[in-house]
């Protein structure tokens, strides 16, 4: 029962922060979090939802996440590709994506949410390997009871079990990774942030957002290509140092 209680808040209050803002994190959560650091200091748990992974971090979770059966893993490189948080990952449906773009639903109050995504390669394939596998069910990432994924605290653990990454880190940090390194790659910074449906941190005025409606759709595009070429060049580098090895 005790479970079940936390399970709901947690539930809830995730479902807030989303509301409230990408850098929020409830009171709540911060104390349900398995992670336990001294009075007074920020939390371990606060440490790794802030924090992005490295070059070397982005491949051992690649790696780790290489069983296309697995829900979560699929999920996991999905965040990674497109800096989307895992709720709204996880309820991506077949009927949302046209094409190479996946139109994201906003429910209401959500922020931070774009209208559109432009899927990478790698995005592309996965999706392609789920519509294969997945009969007639409408999620890319179907779950129990004909809803769609929803299972994170066990198969995180193992895949940290996996990857033996020392410095915590939660799944939200993979939408930190994905800003930091395509401001890193030369993306300017307020396609980046407007990629994963950040607001412009880049103004002229104070009515910008009133008075722009072009919707930077190629740049945001060439954001993820960007980035999907990245990780490509990190993994075909990992693999020629493995068979050099």
């Amino acid at each position: 029962m005790r479970a079940a209680v936390f399970s709901k808040l947690h539930t809830v209050t995730r479902w807030w922060e989303q509301c409230v803002d990408d850098q929020y994190m409830s009171p709540l959560n911060a104390k349900m979090s398995p992670f336990k650091d001294s009075p007074g200091r920020e939390t371990v748990a606060a440490r790794a939802r802030k924090r992005y992974l490295s070059d070397n971090e982005i491949v051992a979770v690649w790696m780790a996440t290489d069983r296309p059966s697995s829900m979560f893993c699929s999920v996991v490189r999905m965040m990674l590709l497109v800096g989307l948080r895992e709720a709204k990952v996880a309820a991506m449906r077949f009927s949302d994506i046209r094409g190479n773009k996946w139109f994201v639903p906003r429910g209401e109050g959500e922020k931070n949410v774009p209208d559109q995504v432009a899927l990478p390669n790698l995005a592309l394939d996965i999706i392609a390997t789920r519509r294969a596998a997945n009969g007639t069910s409408p999620w890319v990432f179907p779950g129990r009871g004909g809803g769609h994924y929803d299972g994170w605290s066990t198969p995180k653990r193992r895949l940290d079990e996996r990857t033996k990454i020392s410095e915590p880190w939660c799944l939200h940090a993979l939408r930190h990774t994905v800003v930091t390194h395509m401001k890193a790659l030369k993306v300017p910074p307020h396609i980046a942030e407007l990629a994963v449906g950040h607001t412009l941190t880049t103004k002229v005025s104070a009515v910008e957002d009133i008075y722009t409606h072009y919707t930077f759709d190629a740049e945001r595009a060439s954001a993820f290509e960007t980035w999907n070429n990245h990780i490509q060049s990190l993994l075909a580098r990992a693999k020629e140092v493995q068979e050099a090895a």
